[in-house]
């Protein structure tokens, strides 16, 4: 069992950046996938684009969690 453990504000912006470049990544492995075999005259199958699309997002997030300061919550 784990025990949560109460963490800042700080801490969780690092943990939600990292679980966002995780995701990025899974999403460049699944177009490199799917994109595996092609030749280079063929047309690129548009999972491959929407996938990398979808990590190009992901990793915008993360670097958005960089630039913002992380918000003091009001109780």
């Amino acid at each position: 069992m784990v025990t949560p453990v109460a963490a800042g504000p700080g801490q969780l912006n690092d943990a939600l950046r990292r679980e966002l470049l995780r995701l990025a990544g899974q999403e460049e492995t699944a177009a490199a996938s799917e994109a595996e075999g092609l030749r280079y005259w063929e047309a690129v199958p548009v999972g491959v684009v929407v996938h990398r699309r979808c990590a190009a997002a992901l990793r915008d997030a993360a670097d958005e969690l960089l630039v913002r300061p992380p918000r003091r919550l009001e109780h």
